[in-house]
């Protein structure tokens, strides 16, 4: 039997152009789509001195001494200190958008600083700088401080410990960890006696801690 003969005709030239065409497409190289990074939100509702923008000098936001150091602490107890948040303007050299901020019922970065932070009500928690009167409202729950203070006890000598660290009030007996405030130090580094550190330079004893911004 004679082997048949295949007729491309017009079919057999159609598959020809179509593999032709698969081949091409499959050498071609494959452009990949360029992966895009998303950016984690960020939180205006928690501030960190952490953040690169928030390690300026402490006196670009602060000042020393707040208005108020004589409200906060009453009588013979008031004396020169930082005892408030910075002022609004401090904030909105950078953070406009976030002031004006369409959220409700008010913008969340109103929150680092005001209770409830609504028109009928501007009070603002204590600074952490107060101590007891901080600790004791909700924003010291889980509150951990950006800073460590650095304390060098070998220009202390002369000093007794219970000078700092009170047992008063302790059924342990136990000396507390540290002052809770900045009255023990300015009873010794005030203006008048310009010893140093003097209290407006903060970072003299408030060290960053490590973290991440």
């Amino acid at each position: 039997m004679a082997p048949r003969t295949i007729k491309w005709g017009c079919n057999g030239a159609l598959c020809v152009a179509i593999c032709c065409i698969v081949l091409t497409i499959t050498a071609a190289p494959q452009r990949r789509r360029p992966t895009t990074v998303t950016k984690p939100r960020v939180d205006y509702a928690r501030f960190s001195h952490h953040t690169e923008q928030h390690r300026a000098a402490c006196s670009s936001c602060h000042i020393f001494p707040s208005k108020n150091w004589k409200q906060v602490r009453k009588g013979d107890d008031a004396f020169p200190d930082v005892t408030e948040y910075p002022e609004h303007q401090a904030c909105l050299s950078c953070h406009r958008p976030q002031f004006f901020a369409r959220e409700r019922p008010v913008p969340r970065i109103c929150s680092n600083c005001h209770v409830n932070a609504t028109p009928n009500d501007s009070s603002r928690y204590p600074f952490p700088s107060l101590g007891e009167a901080f600790l004791a409202t909700a924003k010291a729950k889980g509150f951990v401080s950006d800073f460590h203070v650095l304390f060098p006890h070998d220009k202390h000598a002369d000093a007794s410990c219970d000078d700092c660290h009170k047992t008063q009030g302790k059924p342990d007996g136990k000396f507390q960890r540290r002052p809770l405030t900045h009255a023990k130090c300015f009873a010794c580094h005030n203006q008048e006696s310009e010893l140093p550190p003097l209290p407006p330079n903060c970072d003299s004893c408030h060290k960053p801690q490590r973290g991440t911004g």
